[in-house]
């Protein structure tokens, strides 16, 4: 009986100890192992950045180009003052009294995915609870695109510089556009209301988080689907910064 007992306590350990060594050495592999390898940046075209803060990464894109004008696709109706309190450390200041798609010091977006609850319980690292952050890595959850307004980028460690082709931003645009869930119009769906700050805001996206489709991931997805060199599989921001 107490043999049975030990074993069943080495089993669980070795589980408990097996998965996250193993979810490292995946990350380590997808790291290593490069998707569109022989992609080759151009050396003028359109420049898009990567925003990280350490855990979550997004897409910052410039508002207007030939291929897009994103005002149009995020419209100041799809935002309104937010229920929650601003996160300082990483809110860049636009004037409130502007509405954000008519803001001439808002030149680029940022356009991010992640896990619903995650989002919208969590304004603050410090409000993050153990029930939001199992229910988010459950993959039961649903989804949502976060856009944020933002002035142009300065340099910051936390932001990586891509220039490419106006052919590969169109596919980029491609995939953004199906990352949305929609209703039976085609409208995209807002949620007004729920951001952080008056320039961005949330709305109703495709698929579920887990801890093998992270936000990171997402946009490792989406670069991949442009032709963009990069990792087969990166979880966290380390792999494509």
């Amino acid at each position: 009986m107490k043999r049975g007992i030990l074993r069943t306590g080495c089993i669980a350990l070795a589980l408990l100890l097996g998965i996250p060594l193993l979810y490292v050495l995946c990350m380590l592999a997808g790291a290593a192992i490069k998707v569109n390898g022989d992609y080759q940046p151009p050396a003028e075209g359109i420049t898009l950045y990567l925003r990280h803060n350490g855990i979550h990464t997004d897409l910052v894109l410039p508002v207007v180009t030939p291929q897009i004008d994103w005002r149009r696709e995020f419209p100041a109706v799809d935002f309104a003052a937010p229920l929650k309190p601003a996160n300082p450390p990483f809110r860049l200041r636009l004037a409130a009294e502007i509405a954000p798609d008519r803001n001439p010091a808002a030149t680029h977006v940022s356009i991010g995915w992640g896990d619903a609850g995650f989002y919208f319980d969590t304004p603050r690292w410090s409000d993050l609870t153990a029930t939001t952050a199992l229910k988010a890595i459950s993959g039961t959850g649903s989804s949502v695109v976060h856009v944020e307004y933002l002035p142009a980028p300065t340099a910051l460690p936390s932001l990586r510089k891509l220039v490419v082709s106006p052919a590969v931003y169109q596919r980029l645009i491609a995939h953004l556009q199906g990352a949305f869930a929609r209703d039976a119009g085609g409208a995209r769906i807002a949620y007004a209301g729920h951001g952080y700050t008056v320039h961005d805001t949330f709305y109703a996206a495709q698929g579920h988080f887990s801890p093998w489709r992270t936000c990171n991931e997402w946009v490792r997805e989406a670069l991949a689907a442009a032709g963009v060199r990069v990792p087969a599989w990166a979880p966290l921001p380390y792999a494509m910064f």
